[in-house]
């Protein structure tokens, strides 16, 4: 075997025994090779989610921006309902087409199946859940529902009303951005 050859010209080698020292490292280069390829191919395929991600190509994740939960009750006084005064609050306002009057908020939603303000049940409890950030109102809530909502009434009720947050009174009236935890309370004294 001449050793001065170029190495497209040199002899090919045989390995002697398969657990010689060449054929092990010939196994060993080969997995160095195979796992550079490896981590190539998972490189661009991260990168490949992340760039689709950013461009808005992949899948949407819930619960992305905003997902708040602030408690809203209504009294009618001189009214009496389930629970006396207290009027019950739908369920599925935002989600069923009859109690979804006002679409100005679905740029903002989620899911196109529901308002980014909605509720599930008659507890209260109204949904904020929004894939990108913006400010709710409790004028955007009524809104959505369909429903009127100022100082001088809510719903049918005309009359002196009030609205305190957490115990608090408030001025802000449909102005009220909606934070999670938030007790709102709308009084309205019907004349």
């Amino acid at each position: 075997m001449e050793t001065d050859s170029p190495p497209h010209q040199r002899p090919k080698r045989t390995p002697k025994k398969s657990g010689s020292k060449w054929e092990q490292q010939r196994r060993a280069r080969r997995f160095t090779r195979l796992a550079v390829v490896a981590v190539g191919i998972s490189a661009i395929a991260v990168s490949s989610l992340v760039l689709a991600g950013m461009v808005g190509l992949g899948p949407k994740p819930l619960n992305t921006s905003l997902h708040q939960h602030p408690i809203l009750q209504i009294y009618v006084e001189g009214q009496t309902f389930q629970n006396g005064p207290l009027y019950p609050l739908p369920a599925n306002i935002g989600i069923d087409p009859s109690m979804w009057k006002d679409h100005t908020m679905d740029q903002y939603a989620e899911m196109g199946t529901m308002s980014p303000i909605h509720t599930h049940d008659s507890s209260g409890e109204i949904h904020l859940e929004m894939s990108s950030w913006h400010p709710c109102t409790l004028g955007d809530f009524f809104s959505v529902w369909g429903q009127p909502f100022d100082r001088d009434g809510v719903l049918s009720y005309r009359g002196t009303t009030t609205l305190t947050v957490d115990g608090q009174p408030s001025e802000a009236f449909r102005g009220l951005v909606l934070q999670h935890g938030q007790q709102i309370v709308i009084r309205v004294f019907p004349s």
